[in-house]
């Protein structure tokens, strides 16, 4: 499966490839919740576009995410392991504990950033695309660096 959005720049859209049962339960469990869209055509117009215009420079975005994910690995309070960043999708865990993430969530968009939940309880997920270059990158390592810092002292705090 290829998402549309994440990297290439389309408004929504995704693909699915495999067997012809596996694409007619894709299908089946799309409809059954939702998703049966009958004009997509624009869709498919901006999927295209980003094929044929943003796939080249994929590896800008997984460039960056790895020295995001890099960058993290030196903050206190966050681990990741930059050689698990294969794509443009850093996933980090706040080592504060679940209670603590929606509270970090929300200081790192105070930042401008913005990350979400993802997976376990304790983790988020950051996305690089084709909006974010490298001084967005390094905004959102100053981001993220200033409020893993708040997060340590407030921790150490008796």
């Amino acid at each position: 499966m290829v998402c549309y959005s994440k990297g290439l720049g389309a408004p929504l859209g995704s693909a699915v490839a495999g067997t012809a049962a596996l694409v007619r339960e894709a299908r089946d469990i799309r409809r059954a919740f939702g998703g049966a869209m009958r004009q997509v055509g624009i869709v498919a117009a901006g999927a295209l576009h980003g094929l044929r215009h943003h796939r080249d420079r994929l590896p800008e975005d997984h460039r960056r995410a790895r020295r995001l994910a890099e960058a993290i690995t030196e903050m206190p309070g966050l681990r990741v392991n930059p050689d698990e960043i294969e794509t443009n999708i850093v996933i980090a865990e706040l080592l504060a504990g679940p209670d603590r993430l929606k509270s970090f969530v929300d200081a790192v968009a105070a930042e401008g950033v913005l990350i979400i939940h993802f997976g376990g309880p304790s983790h988020f997920r950051a996305v690089t695309h084709l909006d974010a270059d490298d001084d967005a990158i390094d905004r959102t390592i100053a981001a993220l660096r200033r409020v893993a810092v708040g997060f340590a002292s407030a921790a150490a705090r008796p």
